[in-house]
């Protein structure tokens, strides 16, 4: 799904794109000018909720950090990432990722992940729990089976676990791009999703941690 094409944009600001790496090692990098970059904000935020997901809203995981960094990439090989055990999370795998300051490559500081279980169609959302150094805005991408990219922006504050949640019912698609092969218009299709990506923005090198993804209610 995420493999028929690499889309290279012009060189615009270090700061005013998201890159998308796809499963099989290509890159999809969504350009995002400098007006666009400002109209982001006013973008919907995804949901940033108090309090935990909660097990009895899961419907399956999508990425469960047990097999150290087996399906996960990034084309920069300066963004380390790592699979260990969190104390705070009752000694869970979760996934380390330290990322650099911002460079020319607009794609410099993502982060794929495959997932495990591709049909969320008995879902209602994505939500997993993050806690970044510092606060920062964080990207969330998913390519549907229509192959129209979704993104979802959180703004995160540092130094704390904050479960976050992507609503298949309010995330809406990425209005700086889609792929030519994309069938804008159709409803969301989560019957065949390959994974997801998530990026940093801001203009200092920090480190995020990531606990398992998962499909809930």
């Amino acid at each position: 799904m995420l493999s028929s094409a690499a889309v290279v944009p012009a060189p615009v600001s270090r700061s005013k794109t998201l890159g998308i790496p796809c499963r099989y090692g290509l890159l999809v990098l969504v350009a995002l000018g400098t007006n666009a970059c400002r109209a982001r904000s006013s973008q919907p935020k995804g949901a940033v909720m108090a309090g935990d997901i909660g097990l009895e809203n899961i419907v399956t995981t999508i990425k469960a950090f047990k097999i150290g960094v087996s399906g996960m990439y990034s084309k920069n090989p300066d963004v380390k990432l790592r699979v260990g055990p969190e104390p705070t999370l009752e000694g869970e795998q979760v996934l380390f990722v330290d990322y650099p300051a911002p460079t020319n490559d607009p794609a410099g500081r993502d982060t794929w992940c495959d997932a495990e279980a591709t049909d969320w169609s008995a879902g209602h959302a994505v939500s997993f729990r993050v806690k970044p150094d510092h606060a920062v805005e964080l990207s969330v991408s998913f390519f549907d089976r229509n192959a129209v990219a979704y993104t979802s922006w959180f703004d995160l504050q540092g130094g704390s676990w904050q479960p976050v949640r992507i609503s298949f019912e309010q995330v809406r698609p990425n209005p700086y791009f889609q792929r030519p092969d994309a069938k804008v218009g159709f409803p969301i299709d989560v019957t065949e999703v390959r994974g997801l990506a998530f990026a940093p923005h801001d203009e200092t090198p920090g480190h995020l941690i990531v606990s398992k993804i998962v499909l809930s209610r």
